[in-house]
């Protein structure tokens, strides 16, 4: 099992707000144009962990084709506590980084985390999907390929999210449907590809969190490299303010070596095109901790 560290960070300050900055917990900083005036992102000590006497959901493995591998791919559904056919439940599909698979979340604890926030702050109960992101129509592995082409084979996910795997979820499973109704969030590799879809598909997915994501979605000025074969994937995130996210979350590492130059890009560039975003640097390197941090702060705000 991966190790679930956890910080706990200081006790919670008041927030200085100016402008679109506001700095808040000990040790951790944030920037934000959404519509929070303080904005709290410290986490009970066992918000990943699986609490004494608390009953929580089961986790299905289910099995969907794939157009773009042309075979059966699995995914991981998580189901929550009490699940209900005749009741109908909001869903979030959860995309894994390098080197991880459909069934990555199950290994983090993802089931624990998201309802701990649910109870936590008395949010509605979610189903959530994880499946795998990497994609390769040869059987080729992650590493068969340098880093720009492996993140090609993660790029290629959207269409078998957007015509054939939330089809599947919404045929099988008791959801709800529309984008105030669907939430998307990954980590890493999975961040770039949760913005990418969300801000490309704005009638599906009505929230994004981004965990330490890496660049290449949308040209920030910065002069990052572009991972892929296709350029920036949007030429830009939001053609009209009608089309933005309710929620967008962005959260990275302080001593993340690898995306927190990425993530900082990511928060200017929505800051200086009024894109409505929660942005906050938390103790921690390119790690379970933050990923799970960032989790647990994006259920806590949606639905």
């Amino acid at each position: 099992m991966i190790s679930r560290n956890m910080y706990k960070t200081g006790a919670v300050l008041m927030a200085l707000v100016t402008a679109f900055t506001v700095t808040g917990l000990s040790g951790c900083k944030s920037r934000t144009v959404s519509n929070e005036v303080t904005t709290e992102y410290d986490t009970p000590d066992d918000y990943n962990d699986e609490r004494p006497g608390v009953t929580y959901g089961n986790v299905d493995e289910i099995s969907y084709y794939s157009p773009t591998t042309g075979s059966e791919r699995k995914a991981c559904v998580y189901l929550p506590r009490d699940y209900d056919e005749s009741q109908s439940y909001p869903v979030v599909y959860l995309l894994h980084g390098m080197s991880g698979s459909y069934s990555e979340y199950n290994r983090i604890g993802a089931l624990y985390v998201a309802q701990n926030a649910v109870d936590d702050y008395n949010r509605n109960p979610v189903i959530m999907v994880s499946f795998t992101v990497f994609t390769d129509a040869d059987g080729g592995q992650e590493s068969d390929y340098d880093f720009s082409e492996l993140t090609a084979k993660y790029d290629a996910c959207e269409y078998d999210v957007i015509n054939t795997l939330i089809p599947y979820i919404n045929e099988h499973y008791s959801t709800r449907t529309g984008r105030e109704n669907t939430a998307i969030a990954g980590y890493s590799l999975g961040g770039r590809e949760s913005l990418f879809l969300c801000f490309a598909h704005p009638d599906v997915f009505g929230y994004v969190g981004a965990f330490a994501p890496v660049g290449g979605v949308v040209d920030t000025g910065s002069g990052e490299r572009v991972y892929g074969n296709r350029g920036f994937l949007l030429p830009e995130l939001v053609k009209d303010v009608g089309q933005q996210p309710l929620v967008t979350l962005i959260v990275t590492g302080d001593s993340d070596p690898y995306c927190k130059e990425s993530a900082i890009n990511y928060s200017d560039y929505m800051s200086s095109h009024g894109i409505n975003h929660i942005f906050y640097i938390r103790p921690g390197a390119h790690e379970v901790s933050v990923w799970n941090n960032g989790l647990y702060n994006f259920i806590r705000r949606i639905f």
